[in-house]
């Protein structure tokens, strides 16, 4: 898969977030997960029609052929493919440090362009941040770094309730989800959460057409 329009580079910033967030507070086999996920995104193994050779493609070919990550944002995420690279090799504090600071300073670079769910309850869009309540800001965030923006209810209940034994009921789900989406039509977002009670599953959406 390129990496050649706006909407993959969102992509990439929910991963980078969502690896953040894992070397900060989860385990090491979901430290891992996020990283390979990340780094698999970033060297895209898949796209080679397009390559000079297909005899050898370098694992930074998507970056250099991108023609919306440029700058010192290429180089950033150049860093961090060596420093996640280094980080599944093994198993010391310094290459997980050494990976969550090259995250962060992509992020930073990142700051003022990247929209979704930021650190302290808030929410950025377009340049402008808005501040959320912790429980609707915490679903939010989840299903933002979740793949397709999807998950099951069961998954909610540490990190939307902080605890792990809460039975998440339909009248507790209807609640956040709820309010998340009244905070979106309050803001002008254009983004939609939506439940499907038969299969337990809450999506974030993006509304195309209020983009």
């Amino acid at each position: 898969m390129a990496i050649d329009a706006p909407e993959d580079v969102v992509e990439i910033d929910a991963l980078v977030q969502k690896l953040v967030k894992c070397l900060e507070q989860q385990s090491r086999a979901s430290q891992i997960d996020a990283a390979k996920e990340l780094l698999n995104r970033l060297q895209s193994p898949d796209w080679v029609d397009s390559a000079p050779s297909h005899d050898w493609i370098p694992e930074t070919f998507c970056l250099d052929y991108s023609p919306v990550v440029v700058g010192e944002e290429r180089e950033a995420l150049k860093t961090i493919l060596q420093s996640g690279s280094w980080f599944l090799q093994s198993n010391g504090k310094k290459s997980s440090d050494s990976l969550r600071k090259d995250c962060q300073f992509y992020l930073e670079l990142r700051r003022e362009v990247f929209d979704g769910p930021i650190d302290g309850n808030r929410f950025r869009h377009k340049g402008q941040v808005h501040g959320m309540k912790p429980k609707e800001w915490a679903l939010v965030n989840f299903l933002w770094t979740s793949k397709n923006r999807l998950a099951d209810w069961r998954e909610l209940a540490m990190p939307v309730w902080n605890d792990s034994e809460k039975i998440v009921t339909d009248g507790r789900m209807r609640g956040v989800y709820g309010r998340a989406n009244e905070f979106f039509d309050e803001k002008g977002l254009p983004y939609r959460i939506s439940l499907d009670r038969r299969g337990n599953k809450v999506h974030l959406k993006i509304l195309l057409q209020n983009f």
